[in-house]
């Protein structure tokens, strides 16, 4: 099976044709998501199946389950009766950053929806931890995620966090839809440069882990609010210290770009507003190019341990001799130990390349993505290391 790669917000309906959906294919990526109305879907999902797509549909009747519980058994037979029959089917987004407040209901329709289509996820995404108490309605991060998992019982684990910000501070505004809109926007611009990135990976892998399911982080694209424009180095940098973590899926926040407007002035999406590929486009397909089949090697098994090389502030665990390496040196990286015997080397460095030595009991092999060949690792004397070169971002896939 594919590595899932998808994004937020996708085509819109008056741009939506075959040839969007062979760009989207172009990018590198292989899930899309949208709402085209029920028979414009329909006749989106048929032409999934034609470009090697899959889709998430989005459908105003999940939305209306979520805030009007009674219509549960009245619109989600419904719903699962106009899609569940397509091949080209992936999920059903329901909602996205709830509060624990309404893990109820969506435990519901998570349930009924398994009854209905037992193929086919119900997808959620939830909130980063620097989201508030308030916003969560728990009192921690970790308890806003075990009990998401224990009572919604998902099947993917998805979550975002944008960390990337910029250098100015963000102007105050008053001008906000509704009081979530508020909070949102304030919780993002918290911190003048965010911490926690590592922090929130840790929580969320060893949720996934203890619950049995996947994860998936939605990697920073689109220039808004307090988040700058991204580098393909940054960009690169999210995905793969998130493959280490054994993310079994990724997805980019944006595709399309959405309209312009005055609290968040979205810019540089992977496509423009008016339909014109950005220089993120290809960005994000060059990263595509490694996490496809990278991630393809490592969400075919599962995450056995996380370490850290080299200095880092957030709460992880220092290196030490695991695996088979004894000694890592040379750069500072995120190393992700798999049970089939992968290990995913990735540099925490979206400035620089780096040169990593590393000391190891036998001789490692690493994977090319362009090839798909396992090749030797070059032997430094002086060093008695292995040298693996990292570019700035990326990551290395070896084993022994």
């Amino acid at each position: 099976m594919p590595f899932p790669i998808t994004f937020w917000c996708g085509v819109p309906s008056d741009f939506m044709c075959e040839q969007r959906l062979a760009e989207i294919r172009e990018s590198g990526c292989n899930l899309i998501t949208g709402d085209y109305g029920v028979e414009g879907n329909q006749r989106v999902l048929k032409l999934c199946e034609k470009y090697g797509l899959r889709m998430t549909v989005e459908d105003p009747r999940l939305g209306e389950c979520v805030r009007q519980p009674e219509l549960i058994d009245t619109l989600l037979p419904a719903v699962a009766a106009d899609y569940r029959a397509y091949p080209a089917l992936f999920s059903y987004h329901i909602k996205d950053e709830p509060s624990a407040a309404d893990f109820p209901v969506l435990s519901r329709i998570v349930a009924r929806l398994k009854e209905l289509d037992p193929e086919h996820e119900a997808y959620i995404n939830l909130f980063p931890n620097y989201a508030t108490p308030e916003m969560l309605g728990a009192a921690t991060y970790q308890e806003h995620v075990a009990r998401f998992l224990d009572e919604v019982k998902p099947e993917i684990l998805s979550y975002d966090h944008y960390h990337f910000l910029k250098a100015a501070p963000v102007q105050q505004r008053d001008d906000f839809a509704d009081d979530r809109e508020r909070q949102i926007y304030l919780a993002a611009q918290a911190k003048s440069e965010r911490g926690g990135f590592f922090d929130n990976l840790e929580v969320i892998r060893a949720q996934a882990l203890a619950h049995r399911v996947p994860f998936m982080l939605i990697v920073l694209v689109a220039e808004h609010g307090p988040y700058r424009y991204l580098t393909e180095a940054e960009i690169r940098y999210e995905a793969f210290q998130a493959l280490a973590y054994g993310a079994a899926r990724m997805s980019y926040f944006t595709y399309w770009t959405p309209d312009y407007e005055e609290v968040w002035k979205y810019q540089n999406g992977m496509i423009s507003q008016n339909g014109h590929r950005t220089q993120h486009f290809y960005d994000v397909q060059h990263v595509n190019l490694d996490l496809a089949k990278i991630g393809r090697k490592t969400a075919a098994t599962s995450s056995v341990k996380v370490m850290h090389a080299g200095a880092e502030s957030e709460s992880v665990t220092p290196f030490s001799a695991f695996g088979g390496i004894t000694e890592i040196t040379g750069g500072r990286c995120t190393v992700g130990f798999f049970k089939n015997g992968l290990i995913l080397l990735a540099n925490k460095d979206w400035e620089q390349a780096a040169t990593l030595c590393c000391k190891a009991e036998s001789a490692p092999r690493c994977y090319n993505p362009q090839d798909e060949a396992w090749s030797e690792i070059p032997f430094d004397e002086e060093e008695q290391a292995y040298l693996i070169p990292l570019q700035a971002g990326g990551g290395c896939l070896i084993r022994f």
